[in-house]
């Protein structure tokens, strides 16, 4: 310290105003310890402050520090910002958003950045399955379009109750007959609710799910006409009416030859002839027949439905994408669960009076 100041009286002597006046030598000595002690004093403060902002930084020029303690806003007479929607569960993006320019966040730890969903690259488990289910929205009952433009029916219902059971958000939309497969292949759906039939060979990329209904027949014919079933189908030369070129034209001319069949352009034609007493009966897809039985009192069934896979099919199933096999395994077991509850009959009463799975 000696040797030092020795060094300092010489650098002092060169100069013309101090090597005359001890008295400012002494002076200028004395501001410089000072100095030297203040530094040292800063130092240990600044070494114990909180980045959070704390007391020392109350006084501190606006745009320099934020805090991030609402305790240290209110210690400053300031009012904390309000919390963002969202809180913790936001990207550390949004959830910064509000602090001044010149303030650099710390990062979020990685297992914060994890839980946001921001920057791990997975999804979110807290998050629902979202499904988007395409419909056609012109075939009533089964899917329609509301006045409001939103879909409706049997089919939309049937999927609103397997996305419950799915625990999924599901998405509805209308698209036309032609662009339904379509819109599984570029992703923009993820279901298909259309009351389609389940082919015998799926095209390239596409499958089905179970059915959720069955295509089979139904005769139908006037409650006071005196028939049942097995009467109509021994009867040579009875009337049925049937659709013309329709598969169940080609069943009862296979299987009941003897019929006379009574060809019309389309089911609600020939239910219309039963209902003159034109033919003794008709035979129509038996969602067709029931939905038509439903606000007929002249008419009823003959006998149970008829099931043939080779003219009428496995039933009506949801098509998927090919690699989506494992959701197409969910939905099956959800079918076998509203089958077996009977949930899946409610619908179809709902509907069409009576169960057509």
């Amino acid at each position: 310290m000696q040797e030092g100041g020795r060094r300092l009286t010489l650098k002092l002597d060169r100069i013309e105003a101090f090597r005359h006046s001890p008295a400012m030598r002494w002076l200028l000595l004395i501001n410089l310890v000072a100095v030297v002690l203040l530094s040292g004093a800063v130092a240990i403060v600044m070494e114990g402050t909180r980045l959070d902002g704390g007391p020392s930084s109350q006084n501190a020029p606006s745009g320099q520090l934020a805090s991030l303690s609402p305790e240290a806003d209110s210690a400053a007479g300031t009012s904390p910002e309000p919390e963002e929607p969202g809180g913790m569960d936001e990207a550390p993006a949004e959830r910064t958003a509000h602090l001044p320019d010149t303030f650099v966040p710390i990062p979020a730890p990685r297992s914060a950045v994890d839980e946001a969903g921001s920057n791990s690259g997975e999804e979110d488990p807290r998050s629902p399955r979202v499904l988007k289910v395409a419909t056609e929205g012109a075939y009533p009952p089964f899917n329609y379009q509301k006045t409001d433009g939103h879909p409706a029916g049997f089919d939309v219902d049937v999927a609103r109750a397997l996305c419950e059971r799915l625990e999924a958000h599901c998405t509805f939309q209308v698209e036309t007959w032609g662009d339904l497969r379509p819109a599984l292949r570029d992703g923009t759906a993820d279901l298909v609710v259309a009351s389609m039939r389940i082919p015998e060979t799926p095209r390239p990329g596409i499958v089905y799910s179970d059915p959720y209904y069955g295509l089979q027949g139904r005769f139908v014919g006037l409650s006071a006409g005196g028939w049942n079933f097995d009467g109509l189908v021994r009867q040579a030369g009875v009337r049925v009416a049937v659709q013309t070129g329709s598969a169940h034209a080609a069943y009862l001319a296979e299987r009941y030859p003897d019929m006379a069949l009574v060809l019309t352009q389309t089911p609600e034609e020939a239910f219309a002839l039963v209902r003159s007493s034109t033919v003794e009966a008709a035979f129509a897809d038996n969602t067709a027949a029931l939905r038509w039985l439903k606000d007929e009192e002249c008419c009823g069934t003959l006998g149970g439905a008829v099931r043939d896979e080779k003219y009428f099919g496995r039933g009506a199933g949801i098509a998927l994408r090919a690699e989506d096999d494992a959701l197409r395994q969910e939905i099956n077991e959800a079918l076998t669960a509203m089958i077996a509850d009977g949930s899946l009959d409610a619908l179809s009463r709902r509907y069409f009076g009576a169960s057509i799975y």
